[in-house]
């Protein structure tokens, strides 16, 4: 998965400012998808955009931080997909 600080040219004795980024910008950097985008925002960690206008801009450096600390953790497991397997026979997820 690509992290958002990736490719960011930054000058050492320029003050840092937060990079916010519009959600299209934000799923391509991170190549998520919109749904993914959704069921990350139901976390009640993950940073909040700012509403500018009818703009959200997400703080590039809070989800990127976001990120990091939930590394390791699984992806739940959409619902369809639980209810598929809860559906399906031992042989067919390898049980």
């Amino acid at each position: 998965m690509c992290r958002i600080s990736e490719g960011m040219d930054r000058h050492d004795d320029a003050p840092a400012l937060p990079q916010r980024l519009r959600t299209t910008a934000l799923l391509r950097r991170l190549d998520i998808s919109r749904a993914t985008l959704y069921r990350w925002l139901s976390d009640p960690a993950f940073p909040r955009p700012a509403l500018v206008g009818s703009l959200r801009l997400y703080d590039a450096e809070a989800v990127e931080r976001w990120l990091n600390a939930r590394e390791g953790t699984p992806e739940p497991i959409p619902r369809l997909e639980a209810a598929r397997l809860a559906r399906a026979t031992p042989e067919e997820h390898g049980g």
